[in-house]
């Protein structure tokens, strides 16, 4: 066995034995394997496994079916038996580095593709002599989609994340610089970043995804041909370099691969060089503003690299490699696994080879807990380097957590942003945080229907991956629908599980199948001539949608000249129906009136607005509605919520520090966001709000605002503000008035009876009469509830 660089006490030794007593130990050699690959060459670069539980590893054939090299890919279950071996690529050189699972449940590989020659279709969508790939395949490993991006330069894709939102996140080199873009689900870039270190040449070897914030890379710079280790951070949202910086050369080479170790710490592995020229793996502890936590080289008396890092459950670190040193002198690499305890000690290494070279070039732990290494053997010499997968461990068994999960569920995603069609699948983003010190394996997502007339689930179960103790994880569950659901909402339920038990609480979500079922209401006014004196206003109502408006009603304002009814009731309104109702208006002064008049259902999610002109001489005449646009200029402003025609009194009596208002505005003109505010206390409101805090919905000629006002105690007076291309016009003052809820107190007073204590009944008895007197008249408290436990049967 190699010695470590960090030489432990004896007595740390023996700890660290007992230790691996209590938890999963390397075996000499590995407990089952797979040899894969027919080529000559086949390297196997990452492994990975989906919510099914099989696993998926891919790399390198540099002698495939389709020309040059190509991806190799095998898929196998968790006993490694083989289910499909692929090669895929065009006629140019292909390769993939990383293998993963988009949110969606299919395979994500990031590699790179060549520029395939003219008789291929495929050429005109390469902007290169070799461009980054990313492929999205089938459980069974069918390509289903692929996007090609580049440069003239030659560029790779070393790592790919599939996002909450659809997209991805990609990290790899193109030319001379460190790459890394953010894509939307339909493969259109959001933002596109080049880093080159001090104008070095700047390359990435591995990236993490970091509490979904930040994306992190690791690499090297070189510079006259020396390299020295380089890191990065960058934010997702933006883009933009967080920051970025290297080390010196005496310190490390190269980053082969970056993980987050908690929620402060990423950790760096790779290839180091000693003070006598040999090469070492080692561990960077960085925190998340990039300053160095700890430093600690691991090898022998010959070369050495680890390629890869991985967190496990218990909070142990593994390492994979390759290394010369399980024998001094040795010209030939095993692949070398390497267990790094929590406390910085180094537990085990295990070396697994043949006579000729091996390497592991990553690890696997399995949702069940076992461990599983993807690398090559030269064992077979007539076919050179062979793709294989080793199974080191068995499953690692865990108790239930101390403290229950918590889960949390983001919205379904929708390819058009409204529903998933019959016989596609789309994904819900999952969160899962656990609290407890516990590690977790073993974990199983399971999925009911939510309501008695509900379809088929989408899926049964899904495999999730381990979870580390004081860890939060972001994974997504695939939803497949089948060809004859029925369209609309359909509800389902689903629930965290630890072998037989229920280990979290249970989340309800909605899908939208098909074309979503809603009601679409709009309006049309006739003026009925009668003497002018007391008009009537004839408004129809339809329903233009494909859902039932419930409960409809009309609710009517008007300027001080004329008076009308607040409200009236039209009932349901099935789809194409319409409803109609005449509006008897009393004249009380001359001049010209404004009518207004709105339609909503009874929960006010759809409604709309027309607006009617009245004046002393009017005939017979066709009010525009709000679909069509007017011949004359408009503005009108109207409040939908709180309505105050729907209140008894003027003012309106609040509880709550701050109140949500909705105001809809109707005008032939446009009508933006900028055009809108809100007066509060007759404080003008020149400057504007910020714009994230006004939300609206509708089109540019028929607006609703929604905003949320913060209250003062006492009287809020609000009005609402539009000045557009027609000019200004402002609703009517509202005033609301902010009286706070007042709490309750609970007094408990205990006066335990003992000869050993004075007093202890007459005490506890005083207290509760004094906090009772001390509340009377105050109204401090909305209630005071007392009790006393003075006897010893109390």
């Amino acid at each position: 066995m190699a010695l470590f660089r960090s030489y432990l006490p004896f007595a740390a030794c023996l700890l660290a034995t007992a230790s691996l007593l209590h938890a999963q130990q390397l075996p000499r050699e590995p407990l089952s394997e797979i040899q894969a690959g027919q080529s000559g060459v086949d390297i196997m670069e990452d492994v990975a496994e989906n919510w099914r539980g099989d696993l998926a590893a891919a790399g390198l054939s540099l002698r495939g079916e389709n020309g040059g090299s190509d991806i190799f890919l095998l898929l196998t279950d968790k006993d490694l038996k083989k289910k499909t071996e692929r090669y895929i690529g065009r006629d140019g050189n292909d390769g993939a580095h990383s293998v993963g699972v988009a949110m969606d449940g299919r395979w994500l590989l990031a590699g790179y593709s060549s520029k395939p020659s003219a008789k291929s279709p495929a050429r005109s969508s390469y902007f290169g002599g070799r461009d980054g790939w990313l492929l999205l395949l089938s459980e069974d490993g069918h390509t289903e989609q692929e996007f090609i991006l580049g440069t003239p330069e030659n560029d790779e894709f070393t790592n790919a994340f599939s996002l909450a939102d659809g997209g991805y996140l990609l990290a790899g080199i193109s030319g001379n610089a460190a790459w890394a873009l953010r894509l939307d689900a339909s493969g259109k870039a959001v933002w596109d970043k080049k880093i080159q270190h001090l104008g070095l040449a700047t390359g990435v070897r591995s990236a993490a995804l970091a509490n979904g914030k930040h994306l992190w890379l690791t690499g090297s710079v070189r510079e006259k041909k020396k390299e020295r280790l380089w890191t990065a951070c960058l934010d997702v949202l933006s883009g933009q370099v967080v920051f970025e910086k290297s080390f010196p050369k005496v310190q490390a080479i190269t980053g082969h691969d970056i993980a987050m170790l908690d929620e402060h710490t990423m950790g760096i592995t790779g290839l180091a060089k000693t003070k006598q020229g040999r090469q070492d793996g080692y561990l960077l502890r960085l925190s998340t503003n990039g300053e160095v936590k700890s430093w600690h080289t691991f090898g022998g008396q010959e070369n050495d690299l680890l390629r890869q890092l991985l967190r496990l459950h218990n909070g142990r670190l593994c390492f994979s490699g390759r290394s010369k040193s399980f024998q001094r002198g040795s010209r030939r690499d095993r692949a070398w696994v390497l267990l790094y305890g929590e406390e910085g000690t180094a537990l085990e290494e295990r070396y697994y080879g043949s006579k000729t070279n091996d390497e592991g070039n990553s690890v696997l732990q399995c949702s069940n807990g076992s461990l599983i290494l993807a690398g090559f053997s030269g064992q077979n010499l007539l076919k050179a380097e062979q793709a294989y997968l080793l199974k080191l461990t068995q499953s690692a068994r865990t108790h239930p957590p101390s403290e229950p999960l918590i889960i949390e569920t983001g919205q379904v995603f929708y390819h058009n942003g409204v529903h998933v069609e019959p016989g596609t699948r789309t994904f819900i983003p999952v969160f899962l945080q656990n609290l407890s010190k516990e590690g977790l394996t073993g974990l199983r997502l399971k999925v009911e229907a939510g309501g008695d007339f509900a379809s088929p689930v989408p899926i049964d179960e899904a495999m999730l991956p381990v979870l580390p103790g004081k860890s939060r994880k972001l994974f997504g569950l695939p939803l497949f629908v089948g060809e004859n659901e029925n369209p609309g909402p359909h509800v389902f339920k689903l629930q965290i599980f630890h072998g037989q038990r229920a280990i979290s609480d249970e989340i309800v979500f909605n899908v939208q199948v098909g074309s979503e079922v809603v009601p679409r209401l709009s309006m049309s006014a006739l003026l009925l001539s009668d003497g002018g004196k007391q008009p009537t206003v004839r408004v129809t109502a339809r329903n233009d949608g494909n859902g039932t408006a419930h409960g409809v009603s009309l609710f009517i304002g008007a300027t001080e000249q004329v008076r009308v009814p607040g409200e009236l009731y039209l009932g349901d309104i099935p789809p194409g129906e319409k409803r109609t109702k005449d509006i008897l208006v009393k004249r009380l002064m001359p001049g010209d009136a404004l009518l207004k008049v709105r339609v909503s259902d009874a929960r006010f999610l759809h409604e709309s607005v027309v607006e009617v002109s009245l004046s002393d001489h009017q005939e017979e005449s066709l009010i525009a509605t709000e679909e069509s646009k007017p011949t004359k200029d408009q503005l009108a402003v109207i409040w939908l919520s709180p309505n105050p025609d729907q209140f008894e009194r003027p003012e309106i009596i609040w509880h709550d520090d701050e109140i949500s208002i909705s105001v809809k505005v109707v005008s032939n003109k446009a009508i933006e966001r900028r055009h809108f505010c809100i007066e509060i206390n007759g404080q003008p409101c020149s400057g504007g709000v910020k714009m994230d805090e006004v939300k609206l919905r509708g089109t540019k000629y028929s607006r609703t605002f929604q905003q949320k006002i913060p209250l003062r105690e006492g009287v809020n007076t609000l009005q609402a503000v539009v000045s557009n291309a027609v000019g200004r016009r402002q609703t009517e003052p509202l005033q609301i008035i902010y009286s706070p809820r007042k709490p309750n107190l609970h007094i408990i007073s205990i006066g335990v009876p003992n000869v050993d204590l004075k007093y202890t009944v007459n005490d506890a008895a005083e207290f509760a009469r004094s906090l009772t007197s001390w509340q009377s008249g105050r109204e401090v408290f909305q209630t005071v509830f007392t009790d006393t436990l003075l006897s010893d049967q109390e």
